[in-house]
Formats: structure tokens, sequence, C-alpha cells
């Protein structure tokens, strides 16, 4: 859980940052940016082919790991580029291609992580109830959703902090920033983007359900319900007896 919140903070800055590097850093028009959307449409159908295929080969950490540290390396990259003077001029002929390429790259395979989030919250649920013999996967849930508008709220608060360090002015020109701005936007964009989202990979290390184990508390929960039907079964057999 704390993985997928540190990650959410991510996504709440660069929900916000994002736009202003688009704008301001690389100079782009309304049509442009259209294609940013576009980028991340086919991974909505391209997600659940590749989750079969790595599910059947890997455990969800292993997955949830490569898939999000991939996922951060590609959408930092066109900043990162632009930060030490390597991605193409914003009038070439390769710029869409340059930026979008590795956007859509990245959300080729994001919806895997997302999935396979739902999937470890259904396994830690599981745990739950064997330890507690109660199932809570509703309340997991609830909290789930809680906390992802909370963590986007704050990753959007970090983001506010971070426009304010670079004296991000609020009347700002395209062409007309200072080279601060424009260097603290790819910053917030790139390496403080970046680093949040790996550090939820880092945390998921700690993950501890893997297929073995969560086959035993399958089992484990499979015997305690039957046994407690053998049970209820007595006791109605028993009533009806008296």
């Amino acid at each position: 859980c704390l993985s997928m919140l540190t990650i959410y903070v991510g996504l709440g800055i660069i929900g916000v940052v994002a736009n202003y590097a688009m704008i301001y850093v690389f100079e782009m028009t309304s049509e442009n940016m259209f294609w940013g959307a576009a980028a991340k449409l086919p991974g909505v159908f391209f997600a659940i082919p590749l989750l079969a295929f790595l599910s059947a080969r890997f455990e969800k950490q292993t997955i949830f790991v490569v898939v999000t540290a991939y996922t951060g390396v590609m959408a930092a990259m066109p900043h990162f580029l632009k930060m030490f003077d390597l991605f193409p001029p914003n009038d070439s002929p390769f710029f869409l291609l340059a930026f979008f390429g590795p956007i859509f790259l990245a959300y080729l395979v994001f919806p895997v992580a997302m999935i396979i989030i739902d999937s470890q919250l259904v396994d830690i649920s599981d745990e739950h109830e064997l330890k507690s013999g109660r199932r809570s996967e509703g309340i997991v849930f609830s909290i789930r959703s809680f906390a992802n508008k909370a963590t986007h709220g704050f990753g959007g608060l970090i983001a506010g902090f971070g426009l304010e360090y670079i004296n991000f002015p609020e009347e700002a020109d395209i062409g007309a920033l200072p080279s601060e701005a424009l260097d603290g936007l790819l910053i917030m964009n790139g390496p403080v983007y970046l680093g949040i989202y790996l550090l939820g990979t880092v945390i998921m290390l700690f993950y501890s359900i893997d297929r073995q184990r969560h086959a035993e508390i399958l089992s484990e929960l499979e015997a305690r319900r039957s046994i407690d039907q053998q049970r209820q079964a007595e006791q109605t057999t028993q009533m009806w007896t008296k």
C-alpha cells in the first residue's frame, strides 16, 4: 500500500507540472498536446494480454517493480534529455516523435502496474481474513480509493510549492521565462518525479506474498471455511432434532 501511495504522489506532481513543461519548455501548441492523450490510449488494449503473458511467468512483485521502473524512466526521459541538451530543438521535424514516443512506450505498460496493485490488494485481503477471521475486501478498496485521491492531491500540493520555489511567474509568456524557471520545470518532471516513482518500486520489494504463499493462504482459508460449514450443518441438525 505504501508503494502505491508513493507512486500516486509522483503522478500527482507530474499531473500538474507536465502541462507547464509542455507549454513553456517545449513550447507545444494545443494541437501538439493532443498527441499526449493519443499516445496513452493503446496501453488500455495492450496491457491485458501483456499481463496475462507476464503473470504466467513472473511473480506479481517482479512484474510491478519492472513495469513501474520502466514507466517512470520512459516518462521522464524527454525531460532528462532536454536538461542535458540532448533533445531535438522545438522546431525539429523529429520533435513530437522524440517527446511522445517515450510517453507512448511508458503508457503501453502503465495499466499493468495498476491492475497488479488491485490484484495484490485482493491477496492482502485474503491474508487479513486468515489472520483476523473477517473478510474486509470492501474496506481495503475503500481505503485505496480514498488514498488515491488524497495522495494525488498531496502530489499536486508539492507541485504547487515547487512552482513557487522556482519562482514561476503568475503571468508567464512562452519564450520569456527565466532559465531557472525552465530548469525547475525540467527537474520536477524529470529527477523529482522519477525519484519518487522509483522509491515506490523499492518499497514494493518488501511485499512478501508470492504465488506459493498465496496458495497456502487460500488452502488454509478453504480448510477453515469447510470446518465452519460442517459446524453450521451440525448445529442445524441438532436444532432440528430437538
